[in-house]
């Protein structure tokens, strides 16, 4: 039977396509740019397309990965570094060069540092929000841009870790923040890391960092609380309560799980934590204080070998050069697909020539040039022999300085083509750097020195 449908019924029916697509849980992540081999930022956005990541938070403004995102529909969160947070403070003229510089008409929300508390003077910080507010309401293409300011869940406490009882540490200070917040209708964003919290309290159980348990390790005026992500956002919804914002929206700008370095730090814990996480967003469930959409971004996208050596280096899901560190099932049941196009140097790594005299020596002080973490206590490569372990090293340093023949050891070092990776224990082969990217590097050098002194002389 033919069925036929007027204007009016058609239209309703295009309305209710729209209202179901906008309802769909969206995924986050922290793309960090700390890296010294970045891979084409393009590829990347492409593989966020087919990964089904709608929501992007940056720590910066990199140009070549805002002009990929362009045109992309990911909603887009940039920051601004604690470093520069004194100087948009103290001018005006700063904040209109870096809202001019770097603010975009696709762009969601700008973040004003990053826990910037922990070493920025809370008038710096304010002072910088309102300036850089100011700078985007005077643009009528920026100002619907809100602003917000990521800070760590070490912002809240409670009394005998009960999620209700939640207060901010410095309450005055915060209401002045809360107050600036509410003021240009912003959200309150906070880093939430269950991982931190079993490395940091050895009391810590476990299993409570992650979503799948279904024992109640917290129990507060009956609701029962099986995982710490919730007991922790929560907290902060009781913390808003008690300063008087019962429903200032939140984003968890931070959450994750590393890969290495650390006896809990490995895949099958990062898989068990993010897939847990994202079935939560997908349920738009919420936690027991607030239901409903979950606002939150994965840390991190891909390891950052230029951050501080040791687990900070591998938060990634991804490897430094765009696989998957394991498989993680995201909306839409479909499994995880690499960056594309990605293009390696030539299969050769730098191992141990067997010498052994001085061979200890001369391993610590090519670890105190490159990041040998992994070699340590709960490090994927702890288990190698001391020859292996001055290959690891020796390779290391011969990849980050692009295979070039000089920074494979003269004395202890040989040139070999068959990959020396022991299972798990991963001994890179580096990517080649897309031109566009290396001239990317100049380019935001460049742009950052340009800024500063801009900032230096007005």
């Amino acid at each position: 039977m033919l069925v036929r449908l007027d204007f009016s019924t058609t239209l309703s029916l295009l309305l209710l396509l729209l209202l179901v697509g906008s309802s769909r849980a969206q995924v986050g992540v922290n793309w960090g740019t700390q890296v010294s081999h970045p891979l084409h930022a393009p590829s990347v956005v492409k593989m966020l397309q087919k990964n089904s990541f709608t929501r992007v938070k940056m720590f910066d403004t990199d140009a070549s990965v805002l002009h990929a995102l362009a045109g992309s529909n990911i909603e887009v969160m940039v920051g601004i570094p604690n470093t520069m947070l004194e100087t948009l403070s103290s001018s005006m003229h700063a904040a209109r060069n870096w809202v001019e510089s770097n603010v975009t008409w696709y762009l969601k929300y700008v973040a004003v540092g990053e826990e910037p508390l922990h070493d920025v003077r809370l008038d710096a910080v304010i002072g910088a929000v309102k300036n850089i507010r100011a700078a985007l309401d005077k643009q009528t293409r920026t100002r619907d841009i809100k602003t917000t300011i990521p800070f760590s869940a070490g912002i809240v406490t409670s009394n005998s870790f009960t999620p209700s009882t939640g207060n901010f540490i410095r309450p005055d200070e915060m209401k002045t923040i809360l107050e600036l917040l509410s003021d240009s209708k912003s959200p309150f964003t906070v880093n939430i890391h269950p991982f931190i919290s079993s490395v940091n309290d050895p009391s810590f159980p476990l299993d409570f960092a992650f979503f799948d348990g279904d024992f109640p390790f917290q129990q507060d005026q009956g609701n029962n609380y099986t995982n710490a992500f919730d007991a922790i956002f929560d907290t902060v919804v009781s913390a808003l309560k008690q300063a008087g914002f019962p429903d200032m929206p939140i984003i968890v700008g931070g959450t994750g799980w590393p890969t290495d370095c650390n006896l809990q730090a490995n895949p099958q814990n990062a898989k068990r934590f993010n897939q847990g996480l994202v079935k939560r967003i997908e349920s738009s469930r919420g936690t027991p204080l607030r239901p409903g959409k979950l606002h939150a971004y994965i840390f991190s996208l891909v390891d950052e070998d230029r951050k501080k050596p040791g687990y900070e280096r591998h938060w990634g899901i991804f490897q430094y050069d765009g696989t998957r560190k394991y498989d993680l099932t995201l909306l839409g049941a479909r499994e995880l697909e690499n960056v594309p196009d990605v293009e390696y140097m030539p299969a050769r790594w730098c191992v141990s020539n067997d010498a052994t005299d001085g061979l200890e020596q001369r391993i610590n002080a090519t670890c105190q040039q490159v990041d040998c973490s992994p070699l340590l206590e709960g490090g994927s490569c702890n288990f190698l022999t001391v020859s292996e372990r001055a290959s690891y090293a020796f390779n290391s340093n011969y990849q980050l300085n692009d295979q070039a023949t000089s920074s494979c050891d003269p004395e202890f070092g040989r040139v070999v083509r068959d990959d020396p990776s022991h299972g798990n224990c991963r001994f890179m082969r580096q990517i080649v750097v897309n031109s566009a990217e290396r001239e990317r590097l100049c380019r935001n050098v460049l742009a950052f020195v340009w800024l500063t002194l801009s900032m230096l002389f007005i």
